[in-house]
């Protein structure tokens, strides 16, 4: 039988149907997965302070144009 991944209903099933066989629901394990996968990431990324002219260059700062040719 596939349940959610809850005690309460792995209990109601055991009483209920004492020898069937439970499986997780996939979706709900991959959501569990991504839910902790993104507490993880966000735990290690260090915030990020916006500069004053809006969000970071490509580059990595204002004075950095990606797209320039060099100069001759």
């Amino acid at each position: 039988m596939a349940i959610e991944m809850s005690t309460s209903y792995r209990a109601a099933v055991r009483t209920g149907l004492p020898h069937a066989t439970i499986v997780v629901d996939h979706f709900q394990v991959v959501q569990l997965a991504n839910k902790m996968l993104s507490t993880v990431r966000r735990r290690a990324t260090p915030p990020h302070a916006a500069d004053e002219d809006g969000p970071p260059t490509p580059g990595g700062g204002p004075d950095t144009d990606c797209c320039a040719t060099a100069r001759t």
